[in-house]
């Protein structure tokens, strides 16, 4: 199979609100993202099989911080690359644009998307307590960028 990252559009928020709610148990809504695609210091990006979108991540990136939102990949695609190519573009663009830091919120719970933050080089930094709507505690993860490094 042949996957496709690209930006996000706007025909593509059902099918994003849709993996959010489906996968994460919470969205950022359709209306929250349709307002951000106009937003500069936002990008979005999904990827994609033959126009059918399997995932997605999304971010502000300002000066020089990052700051992950939500990232999702449809469950019958996930351990299979997909969302390490989906993260890939979002590091790619981080060190293109000079940003030193980036930051994220991963549910304490989340066994799988903590081992792969570990794996792309994150450290967990604080604990945000009750965070999420079912009152688990957010773990704060950083990456630091180093101009010197390819990581």
């Amino acid at each position: 199979m042949s996957y496709t990252v690209r930006y996000l559009q706007p025909k593509d928020v059902k099918t994003v609100v849709y993996l959010e709610e489906t996968y994460l148990h919470e969205s950022l809504g359709e209306e929250m993202i349709l307002n951000e695609l106009n937003n500069p210091i936002v990008k979005f990006w999904v990827i994609e099989n033959e126009n059918e979108v399997l995932g997605y991540i999304g971010g502000y990136f300002c000066m020089n911080d990052g700051e992950i939102l939500n990232f999702v990949i449809h469950g019958e695609y996930q351990r299979q690359g997909l969302g390490q190519q989906l993260f890939n573009e979002v590091i790619k663009y981080c060190q293109e644009n000079n940003i030193i830091r980036l930051t994220l919120e991963v549910k304490e719970t989340n066994e799988k998307g903590i081992n792969f933050y570990l794996k792309n080089n994150f450290v967990q930094i604080n604990i945000r307590k009750h965070y999420y709507k079912d009152n688990t505690n957010a773990l704060v993860m950083m990456k630091v960028f180093n101009e010197n490094t390819s990581n």
